[in-house]
């Protein structure tokens, strides 16, 4: 799927997101009329999170955290990790950097991990350079 958009300023966001939206859907239905969910993994992650407040182009800058998202039949669903609290106070260890950022939860190499361990069969360590099988959230 292709936007053919770079940053979604501008009010374009909303817009932007609706048509991935409709994208993924359309091929998850694909994959479940043609018996082919069971067999598929779908993930989406951008390589970069956003910060909190909006800027003047009525978008966000790039930011710490982030969110991944994952379709396919043998996925577990659900909501893994919590919710961020938005309050720029002080003490709040959900924020980062002045208040601006979400600070991450979960590293997405351990989401890496369980894919290429439970889903691939392979050797995560190898491949990743690093044991982070710690903390990867059950999704598969």
């Amino acid at each position: 799927m292709q936007s053919g958009q770079g940053d979604a300023g501008g009010g374009a966001y909303g817009t932007l997101m609706s048509t991935i939206g409709d994208g993924i859907l359309a091929f998850y239905q694909d994959l479940r009329n043609q018996g082919l969910l069971n067999s598929t993994l779908m993930i989406e992650f951008s390589e970069f999170g956003r910060r909190i407040s909006e800027n003047g182009s009525q978008g966000t800058d790039h930011g710490a955290g982030g969110l991944m998202m994952a379709i396919g039949g043998a996925v577990r669903g659900g909501i893994y990790g919590s919710a961020a609290d938005l309050n720029p106070r002080s003490d709040n260890a959900t924020l980062e950097n002045g208040g601006g950022d979400v600070t991450y939860e979960t590293d997405f190499r351990s989401v890496y991990a369980e894919v290429l361990d439970g889903w691939l069969g392979a050797d995560s360590t190898a491949i990743l350079g690093g044991n982070f099988r710690e903390g990867a959230p059950a999704i598969i």
